[in-house]
Parts: structure tokens; C-alpha cells; sequence
């Protein structure tokens, strides 16, 4: 009785989190790429919650409608990536990556670009750097999902000292220089930097890449997050996309960008291996913090860093059509590649 009164609680919070109008968009788009019905696919998203601890986005992205069985206990989900996170990354040096400035300052040789933290910034050094710029990309220092960048336009007549003002007072500290993008991934979508994540961890001196994927944007934001309308694909040990992008925002695959119409599946990263290379020297700088996901943005001349996040994302690397013909997840490798002491 006890356990019956448990799992409905369960359910009854699954149902107050959710967003019905989303949930049941996705129930309708999984119905019409599997042929279950709409019911079927309605419980097993709740079974899978109960069992598995994941959502429903999670359940369309895994493609647990196809995947069944012990299969499924091969996929990483936000449980098993919290525990990662608290084990490979000391919480007292989150900071250095948490907070955009600080980001800068430490992983500088890897920046490559003009920035300024206004809360240190003096007011000549503030000029300096706004002079000779038509436009400059402003950050609040603690955002996260392109929720907080914002791109400003430095006309003739604007008022330095007030844009200042304006800036600190909503915590947009960080001001940098705006990154010129590699032509061949300008191909994939010219409205935005188009980055590559690359995920790493610290095992020791040894630095293991987990996964990578590249992200790209709808052609509509000045940024490629997935939370902002973007989508993504996965990249192959060689740099290569080897699967149609996904979009979080409409639940699609995309065998070409609706924008640009460049088609995905094929295309090569310029200086991959150069950017892997980079993301393993940066792992070294703070061994306290094991477990990265490295934003990579690639220049004319090579890559450059974005930034670096300490919680990195476990649902985009197992997306199920972009999976190997197994269709197993990403936790098997986690399990054997990581070790939790770096003694």
C-alpha cells in the first residue's frame, strides 16, 4: 500500500511539473514517427519517470519509444550526471567558470579576443576598449542558455557613461570584442558563432573526451543555444557531422537548416583536431574541476574558447538517432573511462 500511495505521489508531481501543451505535442510527433498510440506512449512516459527519473523531453530525445528493456539503463540521465558533477568538480572553484569574467581571466590564452569586467575596468581602460569598435557583445556574468547576451551597436552618438551605468546596473560586467567567424562554419548559420562543445574530463594528467557535438543557430538569435531556438548535431572523433541536427524548440530533425539549407550530415569542422588539442591544455589550468564542457568557437585562424561549463549537458550526446545502430547510451563509458579519485 505504502509503495502504491509513493508511486502515485510521484505521478501526481510529474503531472504538476509538466507543460501539458508541450507533452502533448511531443506524444503526438513520437505517435507519428513509431506508430504507437498516443495512450501507450502517455503511460510509458510515466513508467519511464518513475523508473528511469526522466521527463518527457528526455523520453522523446532517448527515443525510449524504440529503445526497451536493459537498453535503457544504459542512458546517462540528470541523476547520474549530478553525481559526476559533485564527484569531478570541487564546488568552492565552480566560481572560475560559473563566472564569465573570471572564466576570461584564467583560460585568457585560449580567449583570444578584447574584453573588460566592469567592475574592475577604470574608466580609461573602459574607453580603450570601446574605441575603434562598431559593435561589442555584452554578458551578464552568472547567465546561462544565451538568455543574457546581449549585442550592442556602438553608433556615433552613444552616450558611454550611461550605457556604463545601464550595463552594471542589470550585471552585464563582462564586454567583449565580437568573435570573426570561420567562413566554412559561417556556412552553417551566418547569424550567429557557431560553436562546438567538446566534453571532457580529468582522469590525473590524462584528459579523456567524453563526446563532442556541434551547435548551431535557427537563423533568427544572436546565439546558438538549444534553450534559444538552436539545434544541434553529433561530431565524430575526425570532426565530421555524421547525423541530421535536432531542435529542442520544435521537437525536429533537420536533414538541412531551414535557413542557410546546408545540409548536415558530412559536414567538417574546420581545426577540430586544433580545438581538441586547446581543450585538453585548458583542463590542465583548473585539475580541481574535472568535468567540463568546452565551448569552442573556430576563428580563421583556429579555435578560441566561449566558455566552459562545470554541469555539462548528458541528453544531447545520446540523442537516439544520432546513436551507433546499438542505440545504448552514453553511461557505460562514463563508468569505465572515469575515475573518481585523481590520485
Amino acid at each position: 500500500m505504502t509503495k502504491i500511495l509513493i508511486g502515485a505521489s510521484r505521478v501526481l508531481m510529474f503531472l504538476r511539473r509538466i507543460n501539458l501543451k508541450r507533452m502533448l505535442t511531443l506524444i503526438s510527433e513520437i505517435k507519428e514517427e513509431s506508430g504507437v498510440p498516443s495512450t501507450l506512449v502517455f503511460f510509458d512516459m510515466i513508467w519511464c519517470f518513475l523508473f528511469y527519473k526522466i521527463g518527457y523531453l528526455e523520453y522523446r530525445v532517448f527515443g525510449f519509444v524504440h529503445v526497451r528493456g536493459k537498453s535503457r539503463s544504459s542512458f546517462m540521465t540528470s541523476k547520474h550526471n549530478r553525481f559526476f558533477v559533485r564527484a569531478l568538480n570541487k564546488p568552492e572553484l565552480r566560481f572560475i567558470f560559473e563566472d564569465k569574467a573570471k572564466f576570461c581571466e584564467k583560460f585568457n590564452e585560449f580567449i583570444n579576443r578584447d574584453w573588460i569586467d566592469l567592475r574592475r575596468a577604470t574608466d580609461e581602460e573602459y574607453g580603450d576598449f570601446l574605441r575603434n569598435k562598431n559593435e561589442i557583445f555584452a554578458k551578464n556574468v552568472e547567465g546561462c542558455g544565451g538568455k543574457a547576451v546581449r549585442k550592442i551597436i556602438l553608433t556615433k552618438d552613444i552616450n558611454e557613461d550611461k550605457l556604463r551605468k545601464e550595463l552594471v546596473n542589470s550585471g552585464y560586467f563582462l564586454l567583449e570584442d565580437v568573435i570573426l567567424q570561420n567562413e566554412i562554419m559561417k556556412n552553417l548559420c551566418p547569424s550567429c558563432i557557431n560553436t562546438v562543445r567538446i566534453v571532457t574530463v580529468l582522469n590525473g594528467r590524462e584528459v579523456v573526451m567524453m563526446y563532442s557535438l556541434v551547435r548551431i543557430g535557427d537563423g533568427n538569435h544572436d546565439v546558438d543555444n538549444i534553450s534559444s531556438g538552436g539545434m544541434y548535431c553529433p561530431v565524430d572523433e575526425g570532426g565530421v557531422v555524421h547525423a541530421r541536427a535536432f531542435c529542442d524548440a520544435t521537437g525536429k530533425y533537420y536533414e538541412k537548416h531551414p535557413v542557410t539549407g546546408i545540409v548536415f550530415d558530412g559536414f567538417k569542422i574546420p581545426f577540430y583536431k586544433d580545438s581538441v588539442k586547446m581543450v585538453k591544455k585548458a583542463s590542465l589550468l583548473v585539475p580541481e574541476i574535472r568535468y567540463v564542457g568546452w565551448d569552442v568557437a573556430i576563428t580563421p585562424s583556429g579555435p578560441v574558447l566561449v566558455e566552459g561549463n562545470t554541469i555539462p549537458g548528458y541528453d544531447m550526446c545520446q540523442n537516439y538517432h544520432h546513436l551507433s545502430h546499438k542505440k545504448e547510451g552514453i553511461l557505460s563509458k562514463f563508468l569505465n573511462e572515469v575515475k573518481l579519485s585523481s590520485e
